[in-house]
């Protein structure tokens, strides 16, 4: 009983010093990874998802978005329980995720085919071409992933 109310009484010294709790989520290449953190930096609380990289071909490494979703959603779910958080506690989210990757989704946001991540080679010969045509200095001036675009349309009619 002792232990249950010293443990209480940090929960409660951590509330009162602490206030508003911000919640980072990292969602990488191996693993989604997240965190619940204090003003002051310390990790009140975290967890992890994993998802595979799918090689199916030499110079291919795609992902499924579904599993990010469903690894985001686990990493996050144990959180409140391990450091003691009510929801409305968390006053912050930061998501960050590896490099830029398009997402090919039909009208009603359903993920349509795995996404290529930022290891993989398949564009090459695309970024090759745009990279002689409109320069290898003018490609990111449209802050959109132009060769992602151009694979989806050129390899894959259904999306």
């Amino acid at each position: 009983m002792e232990r249950q109310n010293n443990l209480c009484l940090e929960s409660a010294k951590r509330r009162f010093l602490c206030g508003e709790l911000l919640l980072g989520v990292d969602i990488g290449t191996s693993a989604c990874k997240v965190a619940v953190f204090n003003k002051e930096g310390e990790v009140i609380a975290s967890g992890n998802g994993g998802y595979q990289v799918y090689y199916p071909h030499p110079g291919w490494a795609e992902q499924n978005p579904d599993e990010w979703w469903s690894a985001v959603c686990s990493a996050i779910g144990g959180c409140p329980e391990k450091g003691d958080i009510k929801p409305e506690e968390i006053k912050g989210i930061g998501v960050d995720g590896q490099s830029w990757s398009a997402i090919a989704m039909d009208k009603d946001g359903n993920v349509l085919t795995n996404t290529p991540i930022w290891m993989d080679t398949r564009a090459q010969s695309i970024c090759d071409r745009l990279n002689a045509g409109i320069g290898a200095d003018n490609i990111f001036s449209g802050g959109w992933k132009f060769d992602a675009a151009i694979l989806f349309d050129s390899q894959d009619p259904v999306v």
